[in-house]
């Protein structure tokens, strides 16, 4: 297992729906899209469902057993900061006429970023 790869525990487990084969499935929060992703029950490695302008840095993240804490994340406040993210990111990539504007942006881009992954701590 690569250890430098983010923990994640499931903040819901899904048990199998009826007249379904897909068995229980984990919800966890992405740590680097931070959107809801489901992934089949067990620990270990896993590649990210990630897309939109949060999810350009993705590489894989690693499932660890639910402790059964129960979920205290604020979900309609962090999908506000997501939002604010994206925007943030998507000027930041646009081209600039000047520099210092880019690095404007660049900063607020971090900012946002680092304020949306405040929401989601990453278990130890």
């Amino acid at each position: 297992m690569n250890d430098d790869c983010p923990k994640v525990r499931p903040f819901k487990v899904n048990p199998p729906r009826r007249g379904r084969d897909e068995g229980t499935t984990w919800e966890i929060d992405c740590p680097f899209c931070f959107r809801v992703h489901t992934h089949g029950a067990g620990i270990g490695a896993r590649v990210p469902h990630c897309s939109g302008p949060l999810a350009s840095f993705t590489t894989s993240y690693v499932l660890v057993e639910p402790d059964g804490t129960p979920d205290t994340v604020d979900r309609k406040a962090a999908a506000k900061a997501r939002r604010r993210a994206e925007r943030a990111v998507v000027a930041r990539d646009r081209p600039q006429r000047s520099p210092a504007m880019a690095e404007r942006l660049a900063r607020e881009a971090e900012e946002a970023i680092a304020a949306v992954a405040a929401f989601f701590p990453r278990p130890s």
